[in-house]
């Protein structure tokens, strides 16, 4: 982790972030001429590093990085814009999301958007401690970091919107008042349920070894494209036999062969991320509940509670209660 922590302290000078030591919990202030916020540095345990960051950049910003170790980062993005380019990949980062990123000997460029809030929780840890956490009771593992990542530099799996259990496990770290009187064991055991969440979600549910041999390479592609699709146009999603038509796959392939690679249908994972993006809006305590179902695709209120409450086992008001409450 010495490499992993020098190298992100790089990253942080860049930010121009000042730091007083190099692999301690500790808060860091921006330069006023850069920004204003702070970033966070939490070492619960000596193989895992918490970073949290809340800062609005004066301008535009752009960072250079290079992680010459191999390592894991999961980054959950509250607020902020930005982008990634490294190895000939080119990621974006956008608010509610969720990205797990394998890394080893790796050079690349981030571009952070000025005068925007920017709100993330990233958690690091070295391939050794990722083997570790996915090797079973009986020493046994399905894949681990190196066939993950084969021989490229950079393996950045699915994007995807934070779902409920790792949005509230995400927000507990991120409203921690933080002192030298908060015990290791409580931020390290709400950042392992994260991981476990998130490898379970990523690592074992990108596992197509036991998809139909049917099923192509072509055809997840377009499958991973009709997922995007729904995404973007949750609040008016196309028919099936419309989302059929933009991926250029026909009906019958597309129910059946979306259930088998995802695990559900197309309009049940309709459905679960817009109770996803459902509960985000809810919680920031600026949308109402009429107006967090329309953003959602409701133009029935009673039916989107029904869909929420069969969820979550709550109505959207009384959550939206809840969520004000605990501000």
């Amino acid at each position: 982790m010495e490499i992993i922590n020098s190298s992100i302290n790089q990253f942080l000078e860049q930010m121009k972030f000042a730091y007083r030591t190099k692999d301690q919990t500790e808060q860091m202030r921006c330069n006023g001429s850069t920004g204003d916020g702070f970033v966070m540095r939490l070492v619960p345990r000596p193989d895992m590093l918490i970073i949290i960051t809340n800062c609005t950049l004066a301008e535009h910003t752009q960072v250079n990085f290079a992680f010459e170790e191999a390592m894991v980062e999961l980054m959950i993005c509250f607020q902020g814009e930005g982008s990634v380019e490294a190895a000939g990949v080119h990621g974006t980062m956008r608010p509610n999301t969720i990205t797990l990123g394998l890394m080893n000997d790796i050079k690349g460029t981030y571009f952070f958007a000025g005068d925007r809030s920017m709100i993330t929780l990233g958690i690091h840890i070295s391939a050794a401690t990722f083997d570790r956490y996915l090797t079973g009771l009986d020493g046994s593992r399905s894949t681990d970091f190196k066939q993950l990542i084969s021989n490229r530099p950079l393996f950045q799996l699915q994007q995807s919107i934070l779902d409920t259990p790792i949005l509230q496990l995400a927000s507990r770290i991120m409203n921690i008042p933080y002192t030298h009187n908060i015990p290791s064991i409580a931020l390290e055991s709400l950042a392992l349920e994260i991981l476990s969440y998130s490898f379970q979600s990523f690592v074992y549910g990108s596992n197509r070894s036991n998809l139909p041999a049917a099923i192509t390479k072509s055809e997840l592609q377009r499958l991973q494209h009709a997922k995007e699709v729904l995404l973007q146009r949750m609040d008016n999603p196309p028919s099936l036999l419309e989302l059929s038509r933009i991926i250029g796959m026909n009906d019958f392939k597309l129910k059946h062969h979306f259930k088998a690679v995802f695990g559900t249908t197309v309009f049940g994972y309709l459905r679960d991320i817009r109770m996803e993006k459902a509960i985000l809006l809810l919680q920031d305590g600026m949308t109402s509940v009429s107006m967090a179902a329309a953003h959602v695709g409701y133009a029935n209120a009673s039916y989107f509670a029904s869909a929420f409450r069969k969820r979550y086992g709550m109505n959207p008001s009384e959550f939206l209660h809840y969520a004000n409450n605990i501000r």
